[in-house]
């Protein structure tokens, strides 16, 4: 049996695009990768230019059919690289003509496309069109906005408020007595002492020396006692689950994490943007539109008469927007005929369709009015607008050259699916699962007296409850909880301790300084999909193949139609 891809997939050309391995979304906008402070593009000139240095941007790296591929252009690429494969970016720095390579596949691609007339299709009008308004109304409340920022001083506050750490000294007693016991004794080294006569006596459970806690991983209830105190002071008893803390403060610590600080300034910047924003869209419409509220208000959408078909043609005015067409009520139909696309007349039994056609009607107003500002600034005119457009329309010209002269001419047999699947047979397998458990103690002789009692016979929830050592949930780095856990995340010296354990077994492991007396409770055995159940996803993996060398053929062919140079020989140091 051969299956046509389009039909088998039920996904386009833009889907297909995507899938093709090629990883160059559609105008990616990012910051670029971490990499040294000083890397350069080499070219094969012989010059030297800053790769992420913006006045460089526009440096040519490549032509093709005598239209520059921009560094800029490569910046990105090489920023989605890092983005969606981590470590490989590493590799991609290296093999810049890979990269570079992708980027003349597509320019290539899109050339022949536009040569074919696919760019006067309606579809491809449309859409360039409707981007290109996207982005000039993006960019002109942006900087409408731009200078509404958070306040250094609140930033500050808000940004130590979510890195502070505290130096503490932290005990979990199960007993409040004993907890009240800690409290008692005089700051100082006795304390410190103290509790660890109390872990040691299985009267606390801790590590009996300071250690930091970031206030995201504290009880609240501990995190709110800290708040309070001095350093030196010590505080408690606090109720928490498990049993009773007790805390003495040693100092507090700050860590500076540039990501951080720049989310806790958007987040304190975005309400007040927001009402800035609805005050500059306000004004706009005060200024550019006249809305006949009257009119619009007459219009009923919920009435069978004269019916939604008649409003589809009404081409009273509702609104008329300086610089722009009128707003009809066709207009507004038409956007609430899109909006519910699984159709008016079911629409919430057509209820409350006029309170949409009063949302709808003032969106697109908003909308009208923030265009003719951003053409009235000449945002429309910016070299920067203008190749995003570009690199819009060229991509999308590439996923239609795939959509109409690629895609409906490849095949795949189910022989071939077959062979496939028999040669990818690990990615179609359930994996393996376990049912677990596990104590955390705080140090690895614990863990060992912990581990031969069980294997003895102890009870487990009675050593859960009164086993020595054993550390506060949240100083675990692993916890298990009787849950069902798939082997695929474990790490790879968890899955080697827990390698042949069957069911009732007991393994002790170690991680982050912490010791561990893992039970297995049960073990399900990784199984093989069958053919049938994965099929869909076989072809899939076999279309994405299959595009990507259909784009290399094509992209061999075009180049000996197109003239195409290669300018850069490296990225490096």
């Amino acid at each position: 049996m051969t299956t046509d891809l389009a039909a088998a997939t039920g996904r386009t050309a833009s889907a297909v695009c995507l899938a093709a391995a090629l990883a160059l979304p559609l105008c990616a906008r990012a910051a670029p990768p971490p990499g040294p402070a000083a890397e350069y593009a080499y070219l094969k000139s012989g010059a030297r230019v800053p790769l992420f240095d913006e006045s460089a941007g526009a440096t040519p790296v490549a032509r093709v059919a005598g239209e520059p591929i921009e560094l800029r252009d490569l910046v990105e690429a090489l920023t989605l690289a890092h983005e969606t494969r981590g470590d490989q970016v590493t590799q991609a720095r290296r093999d810049v003509g890979a990269l570079l390579g992708r980027l003349i596949d597509v320019r290539l691609i899109a050339t022949e496309a536009r040569a074919s007339g696919m760019a006067d299709l309606p579809e491809v009008r449309g859409a360039v069109t409707a981007y290109g308004e996207s982005r000039l109304k993006l960019d002109v409340m942006g900087k409408a906005v731009a200078h509404v920022q958070a306040r250094p001083a609140e930033v500050e506050r808000a940004f130590r408020a979510r890195v502070r750490e505290w130096k503490v000294t932290f005990a979990l007693c199960p007993k409040e007595e004993d907890a009240r016991a800690l409290v008692g004794k005089a700051p100082g080294p006795g304390f410190e002492e103290a509790v660890r006569q109390a872990i040691a006596g299985g009267k606390a459970q801790g590590i009996g020396k300071p250690e930091y806690l970031p206030e995201a991983k504290a009880f609240p209830a501990v995190a709110a006692a800290l708040r309070t105190l001095k350093t030196g002071q010590i505080g408690g008893p606090v109720a928490v689950t498990g049993g009773f803390a007790v805390v003495r403060l040693h100092g507090v610590r700050y860590p500076e994490d540039a990501a951080v600080r720049a989310q806790v300034a958007k987040e304190i910047a975005a309400p007040r943007r927001r009402k800035a924003l609805e005050k500059y869209q306000a004004s706009l419409v005060k200024r550019y539109a006249k809305v006949d509220d009257k009119l619009l208000k007459t219009v009923d959408f919920e009435s069978p008469t004269p019916g939604f078909d008649a409003l589809l043609k009404d081409r009273r005015v509702v609104a008329r927007i300086q610089g722009e067409a009128p707003l009809t009520v066709a207009d507004v139909a038409e956007e609430m005929k899109r909006k519910l696309y699984h159709g008016i007349s079911q629409a919430e039994g057509r209820r409350r369709l006029n309170l949409r056609r009063d949302q709808l009607a003032q969106a697109m107003v908003d909308g009208r009015v923030t265009l003719h500002e951003a053409r009235r600034q000449g945002l429309d005119r910016t070299p920067e607008h203008r190749r995003q457009v570009k690199q819009f329309e060229e991509q999308l010209l590439f996923n239609t050259y795939l959509e109409k002269s690629i895609v409906p001419n490849l095949t795949i047999s189910e022989q071939e699916q077959r062979a496939y699947y028999k040669e990818h047979g690990a990615e179609y397998a359930v994996p393996e699962f376990l049912k677990l458990d596990s104590l955390g103690f705080s140090s690895a002789a614990f863990a060992q007296r912990a581990f031969e009692k069980l294997r003895g016979g102890a009870d487990y929830r009675f050593m859960a409850t009164n086993a020595d050592g054993q550390l506060p949930p949240e100083q675990q780095a692993i916890r298990f909880t009787g849950s069902t856990y798939t082997a695929a995340e474990f790490s790879p010296q968890l899955v080697n301790a827990l390698a042949g354990a069957k069911a009732g077994d007991y393994r002790l492991y170690s991680e982050g300084g912490a010791h561990y007396v893992i039970r297995v409770n049960e073990r399900i055995a990784a199984q093989q999909k069958p053919f049938e159940a994965v099929q869909e996803a076989v072809r899939e993996a076999l279309l994405q193949r299959k595009v990507g060398q259909a784009i290399q053929e094509t992209s061999a062919r075009l180049r000996q139609t197109y003239a195409v140079e290669e300018l850069v020989a490296r990225i490096g140091e």
